[in-house]
């Protein structure tokens, strides 16, 4: 009878990973709870401490409603789990289930034949599988017998275990060794090896797989390995010095991976493809020391890669060349040495690190040129692909991440370009190419200032200064000064952003000489930026064709390296210096720049035709009228699932226009449109166009009629 019951009833099945918050639910949460105080930054660190255990983030709410605290947050969160973990769930388990968590916890990877091996017992499974099913103590993958500790659980019991005998802890950690060995786990088998003394051991199975983890984007372990090793098993051990030389290369360390260049290089008997190798991790290091010239002149020693070249340092070589190209204004040029890449065999030349940057670069490429709609497109799959196969903090993601987040916020977006760099800047700071790090600050410093923050806006910016000082990066110090003079420009601070645009000057005119070549135009184009920015504010009765001159300059400079924002912002600020003259072409210059840049995917940039808005609220004749507005209840609802962008497409979908319809009204491309409504039907939980209309006017999204 009891079975009957459910005949024809509909069950929903539910894993353990569903019974964990998933980042952007523990985030709502939070700003629920704090409402405009939510900071993502501290969202995203509570996600990682509690792993999305919701008693976890409950705690944390309850701490927030408790102390107001929000500085003191994770550390008091972490003290909570910490007691919770001692008090409620270890405390609770038998005697021989504590004596075995504690004898796993230098355990990454733990499996129940592993357990038996190290302490010689069949009938602790049923137990392992009771913890896994009823406690928080473990995460494991659906349908897999692998597991891990939960990060704060793990602490408390390694505790315990550094009070065991030495002994004892040496021979938990030969057996777990040769588990793993047998498993092909070498990573692993060498880090329990170096627990239990045995360095050379340790050296001999992680040479085994340095390789593998470079290209599956575990630099960080391998830089672990090269910092915890003395020089001489380093220099005995030949396996080590490529992935050693490729992890500095990719990171602020990139001058230490000369060193072993040089030992690559200077090997007796060397052959092309270790040759070939060298100098790609001589490239790479002088691309993120932001030292194009040495990319050039070192890929001129290679003008097609050998033939006897490892297939998987092929894309290295290509996304190299690209940029060189992107640099000199050929974005077009770039694309086409990326597109070889897809003509290489994928079964060969695949690595999640590889791939991940050629979408980088890809979509770096779009946004040089200021297509921010179609570097969304290219960037938003590439992104999820690379956060399943590197997780969200590697430093591959952290850069798609950062590239689609200035897409989005350039395409008018506010909210997903805020999470999208959440906890992410540090890893930038520390990994990113110079390309990605100009992006995250200057991204984030833009959100600040239009969220009412322009003190944390300026404290980027000059962090941005100093950092491209203490790394001799005149690029980055020169970007900073530039969104500076932007900055104080747009609030009609003459002064300020005067002294800033002398600040600038001062720092092209002592780097010019440290500049690349292939830097120097795009230099002399920021110098024309904060040129133009300070002409607008001049007073009426001193406006002068010399003025219009230099934003006719920075029109000229943008369109030869094809730079769409400094274009589009050329003709603007050459619209409001002429509007200042009492000139009557202004309005049209405005007008049409206004409605090309839309063409383009730039929604942001209307702040510097501000004064002709406010002057004239007739919509430009060549401007399509706004989407109809949703009512303020329907907004509220709606706020944290659909972007502005999508409730306005998903209005005009309610009236039964087409795709082209809804493009050409709010003069965008139709493919910008097929994005929006896959977004539209993916977060509506819907079956298509028509059901995503259901869906809507279900959750009150839109009204019927």
């Amino acid at each position: 009878m009891a079975c009957g019951a459910f005949t024809g009833a509909k069950v929903t099945r539910l894993h353990a990973s569903d019974l964990r918050f998933r980042l952007e639910e523990t985030l709502a949460i939070l700003n629920s709870a704090l409402g405009s105080q939510s900071q993502l930054d501290t969202g995203v660190t509570l996600h990682e401490v509690t792993e999305g255990w919701p008693m976890g983030v409950q705690l944390a709410v309850s701490n927030l409603y408790r102390n107001g605290d929000l500085q003191g947050l994770i550390s008091s969160v972490t003290g909570d789990v910490r007691r919770y973990f001692v008090d409620s769930v270890i405390a609770s388990q038998p005697v021989d289930i504590v004596h075995l968590l504690v004898r796993i916890a230098d355990l990454e990877l733990i499996h129940p034949d592993l357990c038996v091996t190290l302490l010689g017992r069949e009938d602790i499974k049923p137990a392992l599988k009771e913890l896994q099913n009823n406690t928080p103590l473990f995460t494991h993958s659906e349908g897999s017998e692998w597991m891990r500790l939960h990060a704060l659980a793990r602490d408390i019991l390694s505790e315990r275990l550094a009070m065991l005998p030495r002994s004892e802890r040496v021979l938990l950690s030969k057996r777990a060794s040769s588990w793993y060995a047998s498993q092909g786990l070498y990573e692993d088998a060498a880090q329990q090896s170096f627990l239990a003394g045995d360095v050379e051991d340790a050296i001999a199975l992680i040479s085994n797989n340095t390789y593998e983890m470079t290209i599956h984007g575990k630099s960080n372990a391998v830089l672990s390995w090269y910092n915890r090793l003395p020089n001489k098993q380093l220099e005995e051990h030949a396996a080590f010095w490529g992935p050693v030389g490729w992890a500095l290369a990719m990171s602020d360390r990139n001058a230490q991976a000369e060193q072993f260049v040089s030992k690559i290089l200077d090997q007796e008997g060397i052959t092309e493809t270790e040759r070939f190798e060298a100098h790609l991790i001589q490239l790479t290091a002088a691309a993120f020391a932001d030292q194009i010239d040495r990319v050039e002149s070192t890929l001129d020693e290679w003008p097609t890669p050998p033939d006897t070249a490892r297939p998987g340092n092929l894309p290295i070589y290509f996304i190299s060349r690209a940029f060189v190209e992107l640099y000199k204004g050929n974005p077009d040029k770039a694309r086409q040495e990326l597109a070889l890449i897809a003509d290489l065999s994928e079964l060969d030349v695949y690595s999640p690190v590889s791939f991940g940057l050629r979408d980088y670069a890809l979509g770096t490429s779009y946004l040089w040129e200021g297509r921010n709609a179609i570097a969304a497109q290219t960037l938003q799959p590439a992104l999820i692909k690379a956060e399943m196969k590197l997780g969200r903090h590697n430093p591959v993601t952290c850069m798609l991440a950062t590239s689609l987040a200035t897409a989005l916020w350039g395409s008018g977006q506010n909210d997903e370009p805020c999470a999208l760099l959440a906890g992410r800047l540090p890893v930038l700071v520390k990994y990113g190419l110079p390309d990605s790090i100009l992006q995250a600050f200057t991204t984030l410093a833009s959100i600040a200032d239009e969220s009412g923050r322009q003190d944390k806006a300026l404290d980027l910016l000059e962090e941005l200064n100093t950092l491209g000082e203490t790394r001799s990066n005149p690029r980055m110090q020169i970007a900073a000064l530039v969104e500076l003079t932007r900055l104080h420009a747009r609030r009609d601070r003459k002064e300020t952003a005067f002294n800033s645009t002398q600040r600038l000057k001062a720092e092209i005119t002592k780097s010019m000489v440290q500049i690349p070549a292939a830097h120097k135009k795009w230099a002399d184009l920021m110098m024309l930026v904060a040129d133009s920015y300070a002409a607008t504010l001049q007073e009426k009765n001193h406006i002068t064709q010399e003025g219009v001159t230099v934003t006719e300059k920075q029109e000229s400079f943008a369109t030869e390296l094809k730079r769409g924002i400094e274009l589009i912002e050329s003709r603007l600020l050459r619209s409001e210096i002429l509007r200042k003259s009492g000139n009557d072409e202004s309005r049209a210059i405005w007008s049409e720049t206004l409605s090309l840049a839309q063409a383009m995917g730039i929604h942001r940039m209307e702040q510097i035709g501000l004064k002709h808005k406010t002057q004239n609220t007739t919509q430009p004749s060549n401007q399509h009228p706004v989407a109809p507005q949703t009512t303020a209840a329907s907004s509220s609802k709606v706020s944290p699932l659909l972007t502005s962008k999508e409730l306005e497409v998903l209005n005009f979908l309610s009236k039964s226009m087409s795709n082209k319809e809804i493009a050409r009204a709010m003069d965008i491309g139709e493919e910008t449109i097929k994005w929006h409504m896959k977004n539209l039907v993916s977060k509506l939980n819907a079956a298509g166009r028509k059901h995503a209309i259901v869906r809507a006017k279900q959750l009150g999204i839109i009204q019927d009629g």
